[in-house]
């Protein structure tokens, strides 16, 4: 829970997820007293690690890097798919630099201010959006190429599993970029954070160096699609590559 071994090291969404799930649990009676106790006490220590490291100081997250990546190209309408956890962090901070938003969900709600649409629309109004954000699973793509506009795009599949085809990836006028890509992005920069985070000893509860210490991360992906057994049966290769450099984790 501490972020350590989230793909964004020192990330503080699954801390927050957890915290809410015991919450819930403790508010319906779903915790026996043993389980209580146990994530208590994994919640008082993740705090406690957070708080003694620099894990808690600026800490990074899938939003706050979605949003960096956004704040780089000129400001445009942005069409978020998706109002969890993630989806909400977003729109919090576009909305905080006064963003055009437009939120899609399953179901109806209201974040920020904004009121969902149905999902049902996206493929309608996506043309209108150059910035795309999908934050939400789905077993079925919530758009492909013919949907966009011809217009240069910038989308953000943060799905897990992801959501979108892989030929988006190959199209010139698009930039889709996925978590694995962003999480690269987070240990290449000049604000790297390497040699900021620690571990404990949970023998002996106390704060020590962590031995997942990237100074540079290099991430490729290589896929190539062919059709061997005709045009509704494509084949498709993908090669993955990643480099680390810093002490061995």
């Amino acid at each position: 829970m501490t972020g350590i071994d989230s793909m964004i090291v020192g990330e503080p969404d699954i801390f927050g997820q957890v915290k809410k799930s015991f919450q819930n649990s403790k508010t319906f009676n779903y915790l026996d007293s043993e389980l209580e106790v146990i994530f208590s006490r994994a919640i008082s220590l993740t705090k406690e690690i957070r708080s003694n490291t620099q894990l808690s100081k600026n800490p990074l997250s899938i939003a706050s890097l979605v949003e960096n990546k956004i704040l780089e190209t000129k400001q445009k309408p942005v069409l978020v798919i998706g109002a969890g956890d993630v989806g909400k962090a977003l729109i919090k901070r576009l909305k905080d630099k006064d963003y055009d938003i437009s939120l899609y969900n399953r179901s109806d709600i209201e974040v920020e201010g904004i009121q969902s649409k149905s999902l049902e629309r996206v493929k309608k109004d996506i043309k209108d959006y150059q910035i795309v954000v999908v934050a939400a699973a789905s077993e079925n793509p919530f758009f492909d190429e013919n949907d966009l506009s011809s217009d240069d795009s910038l989308i953000f599949d943060l799905a897990i599993p992801r959501n979108l085809p892989q030929e988006l990836k190959d199209c010139i006028n698009l930039n889709v970029l996925t978590l694995d890509e962003l999480s690269g992005m987070a240990s290449t920069t000049a604000n790297s954070s390497y040699g900021k985070y620690a571990a404990s000893d949970f023998n002996n509860r106390t704060a020590g160096r962590s031995i997942y210490e990237t100074e540079h991360r290099f991430f490729a992906t290589l896929s190539s699609t062919h059709y061997f057994f005709g045009a509704e049966k494509p084949t498709t290769f993908n090669l993955f590559f990643e480099r680390k450099s810093g002490l061995p984790g």
